[in-house]
Order: C-alpha cells, then sequence, then structure tokens
C-alpha cells in the first residue's frame, strides 16, 4: 500500500489530504487492485482526496484557472451582463463571484475540453468506485447513459487570510464562502488554484 493510506485507527485523525494516483488503473494488475483497495479505505475513512495523474494536461487546467481568474478580474458591469437570471438554462455570473456553465454553453477557453476530460475522468473514477465496492466494473454506467448531467461551475472563494481579518475585503465588503452544504450528483471534482 502507499504512504497515503490509513488504518481505520487513524483515518478520523489525518494529517493530510490522501492522494490517489489515478495511472494505477491502467499499470499492471497488482498495481490496478492496490487503486481500488486504496479508494476503498479512503472513501471509507476519508471521504474525499486528491487525484494525480488524472489524464488532464498540467497546461489544459492552467489554461482554465488563468481564463477563470481573467473573468472574475473583469468589471463587475461586464460580469453582471451575463447575469444567470437572464439565461435560459439558469446559467452564468451570479454576484457572489460563482459562474455556472454546462456542457453545450459556449465557453471560449477551451472549456469543451476541459469538460470532456473531467466527464472521462468521472467515468473512470465511477468505475474504479464500483470495484471498491466489490461491483461489477460498469455498475453504474446504465445510470449516466450517453448523456450523463455534467456542470462546471468556476468560483472564486475569499482568501483564508482575508477571512481571518473580520471576513471583509479591503473596502470593507463582505466575503463569502461556502458553508457546509451537500453537492447534488454522484462526484464533485474540484481544481485549485493553489491560493
Amino acid at each position: 500500500m502507499t504512504g497515503a493510506m490509513m488504518s481505520s485507527s487513524n483515518a478520523s485523525n489525518f494529517e493530510q489530504i490522501p492522494v490517489v494516483d489515478f495511472s494505477l488503473l491502467d499499470g499492471s494488475l497488482e498495481q490496478r487492485n492496490e487503486l481500488i483497495l486504496q479508494l476503498r479505505e479512503v472513501c471509507h475513512e476519508v471521504g474525499f482526496f486528491y487525484v494525480t495523474n488524472h489524464g488532464l494536461s498540467r497546461e489544459l487546467c492552467d489554461r482554465t484557472l488563468e481564463v477563470a481568474g481573467d473573468f472574475f478580474a473583469l468589471p463587475m458591469e461586464a460580469k453582471r451582463a451575463l447575469d444567470y437570471r437572464q439565461s435560459p438554462s439558469f446559467r452564468g455570473y451570479m454576484s457572489l463571484d460563482f459562474a455556472v456553465l454546462q456542457p453545450k454553453c459556449k465557453v471560449g477557453f477551451g472549456g469543451q475540453e476541459f469538460m470532456a476530460g473531467m466527464e472521462q475522468l468521472s467515468r473512470g473514477l465511477m468505475r474504479a468506485l464500483a470495484l471498491s465496492l466489490d461491483l461489477s466494473e460498469d455498475y453504474f454506467d446504465a445510470t449516466f447513459g450517453d448523456s450523463p448531467n455534467v456542470q462546471m461551475k468556476i468560483a472564486k472563494y475569499p482568501p483564508l487570510q482575508a477571512l481571518e481579518n473580520g471576513g471583509v475585503d479591503e473596502d470593507g465588503v463582505p466575503l463569502l464562502g461556502v458553508g457546509a452544504h451537500s453537492d447534488s450528483g454522484y462526484l464533485s471534482l474540484l481544481l485549485q488554484d493553489g491560493k
């Protein structure tokens, strides 16, 4: 087992988020089984993990983060022109620095490629999770079919330091993050910018 594995006795006291090397799924039978067992333990004991070697290029991920940053740097007037309430599919800019997209929207920055990569990763993760539950690899396939509900939310959360400074920005405007909540769907995949 890898160093990311935890025993049941110390899982609630973990000090680092577990890391799962997704390339093991395409490795030897031994490596594949290692990944399956790791997923089982991490999901039962922690509930979330980092995925490495997931198949999306670093360049595509960096470009996605760069364009998201450029979008949030736009003047408020430009962002409000894309208000989600003006969209028939309820997608667009939300005033708390969120933009929600769907696969058929015209993103214009390689967003379709990014979303396709995330969908492929999601399908692979669902297959690996099925195996980790001692189910057939294709157990969840029928649930999603050819058109799964894939959404992309681009969010700008305040830096931790701002929250520590009374939860307001330099102009005294309250900063909001996301409180306790449950995401709908089977998986939530996050791409962090490291800030």
